[in-house]
């Protein structure tokens, strides 16, 4: 009974099937018209699309590390910043001259939209004593106004100040910041551009006026939108030369201009039906979303691909072009349908990815996917009907080379597989444990980027670039100004300074220290912490009184003085180091500190970082998850278990010998790495697909073994490689993305396509021949 519904079942399906075929060959005016009008609805979505750059969008909004970011920034000032780091070429930055440039930025970074705070040297307040009453002054403001005494004194004030070393000013006195932070809106868009617009402009206007000093822009600011400035260089450029790509790999493949242009309408309809209607629901256009296209196109035209070419095979040997097309779609049924599935099961496994942003890249090429598999036998008909394409001469000479190539792999097969075990097997074992699970946040953009070159210039010359930042609970309003609590905080820094890697520990602890000595008569022996809640009290208050606006300690201090921020600045490094001095830091709180001291390091770093180290487990669980449910789906399609077996090897092997090569090439495993194993797995399949398919087939039809595999190389062979030159063009250009993790993507996963079908069509067929001859030498 089983048997007789699932015949009635697959009956009924292949009715359907061919009737609404028929229905489009026989009416492709009416189809085109529909499509039309869906695109053209589809279409309207577009005018909600925007450029997303915060790097928040990599995180989910409950991400533990985020709240907490987000909870700091609602209790002491925003982080969003932009550095201008000021270096002087004789070596002295604080001679009259670089003092002057630093001083004229500080005025005109207040002039910034949005500015809410400019810290630099010449608005550094220094705290003095006179006549017992603490004098805070800016002794470096107005330089070309002070008399060399005066600026001599401004600098032993900076030099007496340990905070600022590695802060604002380098440890040897040769450069220096200005740091300009922002009160961004909740989700900036042109206000991104617009800051970092200004502030190159005044840098501009400033940097001829004074030859002997060099000027250097970067910043949280600075960050986005040098990201937004690679995401429209990537579109401008990339995008194009992907599209050039496939047009030139589908004519000389093909050899038909009308199949090539209705593959490369077909994949575009495609790409705007998807990103039309994701625009709908949300606009948002990101640094990885923005490939989507690119990927659904280049997936989206295998199908194009092999069922133009069963089109074109028939249609030359003397079929009508509507029975030529029927029976193309009809072949390419099954098979279709199987690697449309299996790819999509690929891409729905990128939701196990910790970065939501690679989640949605996961689910549009799935939605791209059901939707490239109805327009093939939507539209593509319709076209191949309305548009003059012709039959053509039969491709005798791409018969012939196929024809070659499966009779040396039929007269090899031994030979074949021990040299691709060989080699695999060492490039596996020798190139996978050079690997490590690593990220690097500073080296997303190349050095094509003014960012990346003053980030590693700022880095240079203060020692450091990343930021740790920690909350610290005294547990009470006021109670910032309790003696344990403030030894507590200084102990925690002191514990900072020691750790390799810190270039500066920025705390209120040094401010009560400098007060401190300030009521001392300047002693250098009182720099040191006051011995009571009402003196550290009273300090705090004169100290608040004399501060100009815009110098308040807002981003050190809570409104209610219940809790104070230390910022650590680390010298540039990897995921790994930030982790493990993170983790040492929240282990000297949990054994030193009360329990309401106890935190989390926060910062945009150290979520990075955490998400690097704790994606690997999630994608390897995706992997494995999805290579058993392709060896399932195709074990049950293919009505044989070995066959579904098989596959996990010829799919698997691909990506293990791509990491293993990686091991020798780069060998760090950073966010985009980390996606190839599940979106690789779901596309290499494919290839394999439709070589067991046919193989089968002709199997079933009584042919032997190595007539069925010459048969599946002269019939599929070339559509299996059109369709992975268009893989590996459409990931592969992905290589030149000036975004890092893009890059890694594209690259190894167009690695991994290159392997695939080295693998189809030498190691499967090679291992059918060998098991065959093996099976009649057993009988």
């Amino acid at each position: 009974m089983t048997f007789l519904h699932r015949q009635m079942r697959d009956e009924l399906g292949n009715k359907m099937n061919s009737r609404f075929n028929r229905w489009v060959i026989n009416s492709p005016k009416t189809a085109l018209v529909i499509m039309s009008l869906v695109l053209m609805l589809a279409c309207i979505g577009f005018k909600n699309a925007w450029l997303s750059t915060s790097f928040k969008i990599n995180f989910d909004a409950d991400n533990p590390l985020l709240v907490a970011m987000n909870e700091q920034e609602d209790t002491f000032s925003k982080n969003d910043n932009m550095v201008v780091l000021v270096v002087a070429k004789d070596g002295n930055i604080f001679n009259r001259q670089a003092l002057q440039a630093i001083d004229e930025l500080t005025d005109l970074g207040w002039q910034s939209p949005y500015a809410s705070r400019v810290d630099s040297l010449t608005n550094f307040n220094s705290v003095e004593s006179d006549n017992d009453n603490i004098v805070v002054e800016a002794v470096l403001d107005n330089p070309s106004s002070k008399t060399d005494e005066q600026l001599a004194k401004g600098k032993q004030a900076v030099l007496n100040s340990p905070e600022l070393k590695g802060y604002l000013v380098s440890n040897n006195g040769r450069s220096s910041i200005v740091l300009m932070t922002f009160q961004l809106p909740e989700n900036p868009v042109g206000e991104i551009k617009q800051i970092s617009d200004h502030v190159h402009h005044i840098v501009d206007q400033v940097a001829p006026k004074y030859p002997q000093v060099e000027f250097h822009v970067t910043g949280t600011v600075e960050a986005s939108s040098s990201f937004t400035d690679a995401m429209l260089k990537d579109m401008a450029l990339l995008l194009p030369i992907g599209y050039g790509l496939m047009i030139a790999s589908l004519t000389l493949l093909l050899r038909s201009v009308w199949a090539t242009v209705i593959t490369l309408s077909l994949v575009s309809v495609v790409s705007m039906l998807v990103m039309g209607i994701k625009c709908w629901f949300d606009g948002a256009i990101t640094a990885v979303n923005m490939f989507a296209p690119t990927m659904i196109m280049t997936i989206a035209i295998a199908d194009c691909v092999h069922v133009l070419t069963s089109f074109l095979l028939h249609y030359r040997e003397g079929l009508s072009k509507k029975e030529a097309m029927l029976t193309a779609l009809t072949d390419s049924r099954k098979a279709v349908f199987l690697t449309s599935i299996t790819t999509a099961v690929g891409f729905a496994s990128l939701n196990f990815h910790e970065s939501p942003t690679y989640r949605e890249l996961g689910n549009l090429v799935v939605f791209g996917i059901g939707v490239a598999w109805f327009v093939v036998y939507a539209l593509l008909p319709a076209l191949v009907m309305v548009l003059p394409i012709k039959a053509g001469k039969p491709q005798t000479g791409a018969k012939q080379f196929m024809t070659a190539w499966a009779n040396w792999v039929i007269k090899y097969p031994k030979q074949i597989l021990a040299v691709m075990a060989i080699a695999s097997i060492t490039i596996i074992a020798l190139g996978m444990p050079r690997n490590e699970l690593n990220e690097m946040f500073t080296t997303y953009l190349d050095d094509t980027f003014e960012f990346k070159r003053s980030n590693t210039k700022l880095n240079e010359e203060l020692g450091g670039i990343h930021r740790l930042l920690y909350t610290l609970d005294s547990g009470k309003e006021n109670g910032i100004y309790e003696p344990a609590y403030l030894q507590k905080v200084d102990a925690f820094a002191t514990w900072f300074r020691q750790q390799q890697g810190v270039s500066n520990v920025y705390t209120y602890t040094d401010v009560m220290k400098r007060l401190n000595r300030a009521m001392h008569n300047n002693d250098s022996q009182a720099y040191a912490l006051p011995d009571s809640v009402e003196l550290a009290a009273q300090y705090a208050l004169v100290h608040e009184m004399s501060l100009s606006e815009g110098q308040e300690l807002t981003n050190m201090v809570s409104m209610d003085k219940r809790k104070t921020m230390l910022t650590v600045i680390v010298s540039e490094t990897d995921s790994k180091a930030l982790l493990a001095l993170n983790k040492g830091a929240e282990d000297w709180l949990a054994n030193n500190a009360p329990a309401e001291m106890k935190t989390k390091g926060v910062g945009l770093d150290l979520i990075f970082s955490n998400m690097a180290m704790t994606n690997i487990p999630s994608m390897v669980y995706g992997t494995f998850l999805c290579m058993a449910i392709v060896a399932l789906m195709l074990a049950i399609a293919l009505k044989s278990p070995r066959f579904g077996l098989i596959s996990i090897f010829t799919n698997a092997l691909p990506v293990a010998v791509a990491l293993g090569l990686w091991g020798f090439i780069n060998g760090r495993i950073d966010i985009g790495v980390a996606a190839v194993g599940t979106l690789s797995f779901g596309i290499v399949v494919d290839d394999t697909i439709h070589f067991m398919t046919h193989y089968q087939k002709f199997k079933q039809a009584g042919m032997a073994t190595v007539d069925a595999i010459r048969e599946v190389f002269i019939s599929s062979g070339l559509a299996m490689i059109t369709t992975t030159v268009a893989l590996i063009g459409g990931f592969g250009i992905l290589a030149f993305s000036h975004y890092s993790a893009n890059a890694n993507m594209g690259f190894l996963t167009a690695v991994c396509m290159f392997l695939a079908i080295i693998i189809d069509l030498c190691a499967l067929p090679a291992w059918l021949v060998w098991r065959d001859k093996a099976e009649v030498h057993h009988d």
